[in-house]
């Protein structure tokens, strides 16, 4: 009833609209002259019936009673669900039929925050890098296998754990094969860069010269010193003892070496490899210490085991630069303080 009530106010309405603004179309209806007034009270008293009678016939909604023991049950029991059953992938496709959406969605989220805080990462390959997410600014790449960082409000060198690259910088040594493409790939990685440190408690906290005894990892979690290895820019390097990751090291020099990449392709540092697999299974079954150094032995041209020079003491920018780089590869920090704006550069005011 309340349909044809609703359809006849708006018939009532719509004739009312029209002979208000054409009443000729009436006259021909009814046949006779009708005024806009008669429109008016025909139609609009029609109008305003049909309304009202539209109000009375209106079916009425059944209340809800506020606090509804049903209601209130059906959404403790989906709440508990949801909370005590854990989220499963596999049940995507199930649909939850629930009165209550926004809570759903909303314990589901706390439900998979909670799954994912809840995992732990186990075995001892894996460290404990997952927890140390502190981000470290690289300032030098000294070569492929020594950098310096800032680490807590000053300057650190760093030596990687677990790796050695062909010599660049040594005072006494050439510059080895390959030598150059691994500092070049270490800059291009690292330098300016933010990275994380991991520690090994096997290796000791800093080696004999001072330097920081870590794993390299990037801002993404990539292991740069694994990376070295696998694309042929470094060989595992074992001093002393054993490491963390020292089989998933080793495992990547052997693929490296498969794949002929970087130092190890046909006819590249023939001699250097043997030289350093030779090393590493040597050093490999030594336990006489368990910190990590550099293979560098002392250089017979400078001091470094005190501050002995100042840039007095030289006559030329190239003599200072030989010394400082001389114990920067030897103890890993400019002991001397020639570098005095900390650019590499020594003793610049000289010739």
């Amino acid at each position: 009833m309340t349909d044809l009530f609703f359809y006849l106010f708006l018939f009532s309405f719509l004739a009312l609209s029209i002979g208000l603004i054409k009443p000729k179309l009436f006259q021909i209806i009814f046949k006779k002259e009708i005024s806009r007034k008669n429109i008016v009270k025909i139609f609009g008293s029609s109008v305003l019936l049909f309304f009202v009678l539209i109000g009375f016939t209106a079916p009425t909604i059944p209340e809800i009673e506020e606090g509804n023991p049903e209601i209130l049950s059906k959404e403790s029991d989906v709440y508990d669900e949801i909370n005590e059953k854990p989220i499963n992938n596999q049940n995507n496709d199930q649909v939850v039929d629930s009165v209550t959406p926004f809570l759903l969605t909303t314990n589901i989220e706390e439900s998979v925050d909670t799954t994912t805080d809840n995992q732990e990462v186990t075995g001892s390959e894996t460290g404990d890098k997952v927890n140390q997410t502190e981000l470290y600014k690289v300032q030098l790449v000294v070569d492929g296998d020594t950098i310096k960082i800032s680490y807590q409000g000053e300057s650190r060198y760093v030596r990687l754990i677990g790796i050695d690259t062909p010599e660049t910088v040594h005072p006494t040594k050439p510059v080895e094969c390959f030598g150059i493409e691994a500092s070049n790939f270490a800059h291009v990685m690292l330098e300016g860069k933010e990275v994380i440190l991991e520690s090994d408690e096997s290796q000791g906290d800093v080696d004999q010269y001072g330097r920081l005894l870590r794993y390299i990892f990037l801002s993404d979690g990539t292991d740069f010193n694994l990376t070295m290895i696998e694309e042929g820019y470094a060989y595992e390097y074992t001093y002393s003892t054993t490491y963390r990751y020292q089989k998933e090291y080793k495992k990547a020099q052997e693929e490296a070496q498969v794949a002929k990449r970087g130092l190890w392709a046909d006819g590249a540092c023939q001699d250097t490899q043997q030289e350093n697999v030779n090393t590493s299974n040597d050093t490999g079954n030594t336990s006489d210490t368990s910190t990590q150094t550099s293979d560098l032995s002392p250089a017979t041209s400078c001091e470094c085991s005190s501050d002995s020079y100042n840039c007095s003491n030289f006559s030329t920018h190239a003599d200072a630069q030989v010394v400082y780089e001389c114990c920067l590869t030897q103890i890993g920090y400019d002991i001397h303080k020639l570098d005095g704006d900390d650019d590499g550069q020594a003793c610049e005011s000289l010739p």
